[in-house]
């Protein structure tokens, strides 16, 4: 199952990394894809992962190339492909987000949690 990661109404961003934590014991992190958004005018994005699922987190950068603006709008930045590793209740949160704007100034944002429910 591919879960997204999506911003609504947002300007100018640039770049946005992240820290993701779940349960191991539930899911795992296969995958890590770039969503689109940040792709505007069909610019290539840099995104880095560290995806560590024995204790649970993934470290996720998206960041457009170097002296372009950043994308406005609403959309999916990233796609986290998930496995189901045994029944129960999953919840993916953003722990930790450092968006930017073209400029390098932050960006608040306001982070929601996914629940996934697996089942045997």
């Amino acid at each position: 199952m591919t879960v997204g990661v999506v911003v609504d109404n947002v300007s100018d961003l640039f770049s946005i990394p992240f820290l993701l934590q779940y349960n191991p014991a539930v899911i795992s992190v296969e995958e890590v894809q770039h969503g689109g958004f940040l792709q505007v005018g069909d610019q290539e994005i840099a995104v880095v992962q560290k995806v560590d699922n024995e204790h649970g987190q993934v470290i996720i950068s998206a960041t457009r190339q170097p002296n372009t603006a950043g994308a406005s709008g609403t959309g999916t930045i990233i796609g986290i492909v998930i496995k189901g590793l045994a029944p129960g209740t999953g919840t993916l949160s953003i722990v930790q987000v450092s968006a930017k704007d073209s400029q390098q100034r932050p960006i608040r944002l306001v982070t929601n949690k996914a629940t996934v429910q697996v089942e045997p």
